[in-house]
Order: C-alpha cells, then sequence, then structure tokens
C-alpha cells in the first residue's frame, strides 16, 4: 500500500509531537531518514522532515514500518498530499 495514502493530519500530528519529544537527529534515526535537503513542513515556528514525518506517520496506521524508499517525495507527491492535509511545506532556506 502506498503510505501517502494512509496518512492523515492527525498522524502527521502525531508525528510532529514525537519528532519534538525525542529530538530531530532521534526522531530521523529512528524512521531511517536522513536529514531533508530541500523541503520541510513548517509548524509552530520549527521546520521538520517531510519524509521523515510520512515515514512516522504511515508507520504508526500500517502493520509495518515505514522507510523513506517506499514511497516519492517532492512537490508532486508527498509534499502535495501535505498540502492538502493542511501543512505548510516550504523550500529550505526560504523561511
Amino acid at each position: 500500500m502506498n503510505p501517502l495514502k494512509v496518512i492523515t493530519a492527525d498522524t502527521i500530528n502525531a508525528a510532529i509531537a514525537a519528532c519534538d519529544e525525542l529530538g530531530r537527529e532521534a526522531f530521523l534515526a529512528a524512521t531511517g531518514c536522513k536529514a531533508s535537503r530541500k523541503f520541510a513542513v513548517s509548524h509552530g515556528g520549527s521546520l521538520y522532515d517531510v519524509k521523515a514525518l510520512i515515514c512516522h506517520a504511515a508507520s504508526s496506521v500500517l502493520p509495518y514500518p515505514v522507510g523513506p524508499s517506499m514511497f516519492s517525495g517532492g512537490r508532486a507527491h508527498a509534499n502535495k498530499v501535505l498540502t492538502r492535509l493542511g501543512f505548510d511545506v516550504v523550500e529550505r532556506g526560504t523561511v
């Protein structure tokens, strides 16, 4: 199943809370993601790595862990879904 199809605003908000609790480096390690170079979710004055949020959110719904290679990032995929869910996706370096 495509991980982008199972995430909701609630699962992304839970991922943001988990990132805040763990800290960015530990959150990235837990999701198997690298730091985002191009895009981030801007939320509450902080920036969050797009793929890491989606991996955490989808893993909380699906019966298996979701890794970053299991879906496409970028404007046409992950960013589009996050924007549709009401999140502010920005290019790093522009905020």
